[in-house]
């Protein structure tokens, strides 16, 4: 009993990953078109660089925690696409900092 709980926790948490993790190239290119107009060529290179090698690397236990603490406090009702997509960009925030 014990065994099948953990595997489905596990399973629960790599597809939320995934699905994570697919909001990302949103968020690279939300914050790269905002440093553009810097017209600095080599800063927005080099931020996007960085943003892909250190936070995509990392475990999003944070991001993660965020995103199950939404489902969990918020009303089923509330409980849309939308939503969820806002709370992992939020989750991504949370990554960042």
């Amino acid at each position: 009993m014990t065994q099948s709980i953990t595997h489905s926790m596990q399973v629960m948490i790599e597809k939320e990953s995934r699905e994570m993790i697919t909001t990302w190239p949103d968020i690279v290119r939300d914050i790269i078109d905002a440093i553009k107009d810097l017209n600095i060529p080599d800063v927005v290179k080099w931020i996007e660089k960085v943003l892909q090698y250190n936070v995509l690397g990392g475990k999003k236990t944070r991001g993660l925690t965020l995103i199950y603490a939404y489902k969990m406090l918020i009303p089923n009702d509330q409980l849309t696409e939308d939503n969820i997509h806002l709370a992992r960009i939020l989750a991504w925030c949370v990554e960042l900092v």
